[in-house]
């Protein structure tokens, strides 16, 4: 992307590139017409003594009101929430010791990522986190953070090496609806401009700040072993997005009636179909692989794209990282009025993607929100935990393509779930269910998905939908890491335990049918789950045997089969005549080779 403008507009008679010497205001403004280049193309060539103006577009013709300046939807470096854009040589935003094209850590197969998912501000806001520079890009790049007045308790980006995870889900960061001002709480699933880094995290939303500082974070987070996913949204656009204005009714889906589909639930479906459209968002996807050096993308809403625009996304991908991890929600919100085949379930046969596995959560903990509880606090829906155990929902073909998770950004935390499904358990059962839920989680066949805090037990005090709410309800409160420090260490060594043994990361339908038995026995709401290590490249178990039980009030006493059994992950008691496994709780055992 070089100082250029280039923009289709195909109902254009005329556009302009108005230039201004600063972000805001009417100093150094003029116009300069572009040039029609072809097929409802427009463009003009600068050089680089353009550099650190700011510019907007305007057009005439049918369908256009000409007094109007929208932002460049091409934009490298939007400014003042996304009402103009600057013209900015990106290889000046390089941090120091930035390697264009350098990416984090090379994956063999996607499950062995553990990813976990993470607003920007919400990581630091707090000001328990330590952190000088909060809620922001540079935030995420300090290190030796330490919670206020307790310097045992690592937090942020610490926090995240210290647990053990391989990847960060970073929430939006593309520009979106918001107040770069203000500063204005929001997820950010309303994008505004796709090339742009969002303002509202950097120091500066009036600069190039925001695309220096978020490169910096992507630094910072690669040189500390942690790949680096966006959660990009290319379903739909926000309010303050500039399509309608520079090709109107192009990049929308509209019903035979006329009217516009909003499968997204917020006001238009992007038209990926269209040939403009999916070049556009094929090019933003490589983009910032080539930019920015991502290493994947969370597909919000993946259903409302069509497949043959993400088959070949991933192909040219793929080109530029064999590796890069590609998943997303294989659902819309809503009908939609695509032409061709929709990124569902079904389409993920023959694909690189993945899917979130909402079957194995819902059975896991019951339906995201409500008091509906499942597994962990009842003993219920052990068949869907099965299921889940293996990572063969009837909609995955492998278990690389199955993100498994509890808990996301979207509805009630971890914690906030088992208060409404429990309310008069108290803490200590809370931890014992969720010990129980991160057991499954982390040794199930799949790509494991954590949605960051959970796993101390942050609370958003029951607000299941916090899109737009405070700080004091978002932010991560790292005192409750002390207070909840024995269910933190106990995901920990399960996600070592997870990266040190290969079983628990099988990469094939095939292989999970040749390892994995299930062994009877009496109890309805418990589970024995044997894997087979032997012959596993880089396995140093023989054979592991993991027993869940999910009974609420009922301890059990399980026989183990023949074998040398060594406790990995304890708490049972020994029987004479097996093991004693206390209720809500998940015992694994291990024989060596």
């Amino acid at each position: 992307m070089g100082l250029g403008v280039r923009v289709f507009a195909p109902s254009a008679t005329a556009a302009w590139v108005i230039f201004y010497d600063e972000a805001t205001g009417l100093a150094g403004r003029f116009e300069v017409p572009l040039v029609h280049v072809g097929s409802g193309t427009w463009e003009l060539m600068l050089t680089g003594v353009w550099a650190g103006k700011f510019y907007t577009l305007r057009f005439s013709g049918v369908g256009h009101d000409e007094r109007l300046e929208v932002v460049d939807p091409w934009a490298v470096n939007t400014v003042d929430s996304a009402r103009r854009a600057r013209l900015t040589v990106l290889g000046s935003t390089d941090p120091a010791g930035w390697e264009r094209g350098k990416v984090g850590p090379f994956l063999a197969s996607a499950t062995d990522a553990v990813i976990c998912e993470l607003h920007v501000r919400d990581l630091t806001m707090s000001a328990t986190s330590g952190v000088s520079r909060r809620g922001g890009y540079l935030g995420w790049c300090e290190q030796g953070t330490t919670l206020a007045g307790c310097s045992e308790v690592a937090t942020a980006v610490d926090h995240l090496v210290e647990l053990g995870v391989t990847h960060v889900q970073l929430m939006p960061v593309q520009d979106f609806d918001s107040d770069d001002i203000e500063h204005c709480y929001f997820w950010g699933y309303m994008t505004a401009s796709f090339f742009s880094p969002e303002g509202m995290f950097a120091t500066d939303p009036m600069t190039e700040a925001r695309v220096r500082e978020l490169k910096h974070l992507i630094q910072s987070l690669h040189l500390r072993g942690l790949g680096v996913i966006l959660d990009i949204v290319p379903n739909h656009f926000g309010r303050t997005a500039s399509f309608d204005a520079v090709a109107p009714d192009y990049y929308v889906r509209h019903w035979p009636d006329g009217g516009r589909s909003n499968g997204s639930g917020c006001g238009n479906d992007f038209r990926s179909e269209s040939d403009q459209g999916r070049r556009f968002i094929i090019e933003c996807l490589k983009f910032w692989v080539r930019e920015y050096g991502v290493d994947g993308f969370r597909f919000d809403l993946m259903a409302l794209l069509d497949r043959e625009t993400m088959v070949q996304a991933e192909a040219e991908l793929r080109v530029l990282r064999p590796d890069i991890l590609l998943y997303g929600e294989p659902w819309a919100a809503a009908s939609t009025a695509m032409e061709g085949v929709a990124m569902d379930k079904p389409a993920l046969a023959g694909t690189g993607y993945g899917a979130f596995n909402d079957d194995f959560r819902n059975a896991m903990k019951g339906p995201p929100d409500g008091g509906e509880p499942g597994f962990i606090q009842a003993g219920w829906h052990c068949h869907g935990v099965k299921l889940g155990l293996l990572g063969q929902p009837d909609w995955a073909p492998h278990p690389v393509q199955v993100v498994q998770y509890m808990t996301c950004h979207d509805n009630l935390c971890l914690y906030d779930k088992l208060v409404v499904s429990r309310p008069a358990a108290g803490d200590p059962a809370y931890e014992r269910m969720a010990r129980l839920g991160y057991t499954l989680l982390l040794v199930s066949q799949g790509v494991p998905f954590l949605h960051g805090g959970d796993e101390f037990f942050r609370t958003k005090r029951g607000d299941a939908n916090s899109y737009r709410s405070s700080d004091a309800i978002n932010q991560i409160d790292w005192r409750r890491k002390l207070e909840f420090r024995g269910l933190y260490e106990h995901v920990r060594r399960l996600i070592a335990l997870r990266k040190a043994h290969p079983l628990f990361r099988l990469r094939t339908a095939e292989e999970v049918k040749a390892r994995c038995q299930w062994h009877p026995h009496a109890w309805w709401d418990t589970i024995v789950l044997e894997i087979d290590g032997r012959g596993l490249a880089g396995e140093t178990w023989k054979r592991a045997l993991i027993i869940f039980n999910g009974s609420p009030d009922t301890d059990g006493v399980f026989e183990l089969p023949a074998g040398d059994w060594a406790p990995v992950l304890s708490g049972g008691m020994p029987q004479a005549d097996g093991v004693m496994v206390p209720h809500q709780t998940a015992l694994i055992f291990a024989e060596l080779l």
